[in-house]
């Protein structure tokens, strides 16, 4: 199912500072862009990981941007009902 959708990994991090999200649409893998308001956080979804988390540290580092919290994994069914819908499966 998730490979229906053409999802397959993705990259969550929250940013100590204001990060503009222009930013994130040219690095190499992306597919989508997911962000949590509530909690300051940005989710990647990307072909990749390897591909394209060296590119997002660079970009952070060239912007001065620190980040809190980075975790990178496969893809879920719960991350495919939050992009679908844009809520968890609990609210």
């Amino acid at each position: 199912l998730l490979e229906n959708h053409g999802m397959h990994e993705l990259i969550r991090f929250i940013p100590q500072s204001f990060l503009p999200e222009e930013k994130l649409y040219s690095l190499p893998g992306f597919e989508s862009l997911q962000i949590d308001s509530r909690k300051n956080s940005y989710t990647l979804h990307v072909k990749e990981i390897m591909q394209t988390l060296p590119f997002l540290l660079k970009e952070l580092e060239l912007s001065g941007i620190k980040i809190k919290n980075l975790e990178c994994r496969k893809m879920n069914l719960d991350d495919l009902f939050l992009a679908m819908t844009g809520r968890n499966l609990d609210e």
